[in-house]
């Protein structure tokens, strides 16, 4: 299962959960397994959030991949200006 990692920022919506682990192959089945698992936290993983999947910052996440192994980090999304 994969390793997920929730900042501060989102520790409201994560029961305080730092670290859970997950089974799915998709960003967009680990974020339904979350909104399920966590009611209000879709919203935020697919709008307000960047996402880090073993080390790699995806820009565009909605379908990559995610093995059994792997480590996906919430971070703040950063605005250019």
């Amino acid at each position: 299962m994969a390793k997920v990692f929730f900042p501060d920022h989102l520790m409201s919506y994560c029961k305080r959960e730092r670290e859970v682990e997950v089974q799915a192959s998709t960003y967009r089945e680990l974020v339904r397994k979350l909104g399920a698992r966590y009611p209000g936290i879709e919203e935020v993983l697919l709008e307000d959030v960047a996402v880090a999947i073993d080390g790699e910052i995806c820009h565009e996440p909605y379908m990559e991949k995610i093995a059994t192994d792997s480590e996906v980090y919430f971070l703040h999304r950063l605005a250019a200006g």
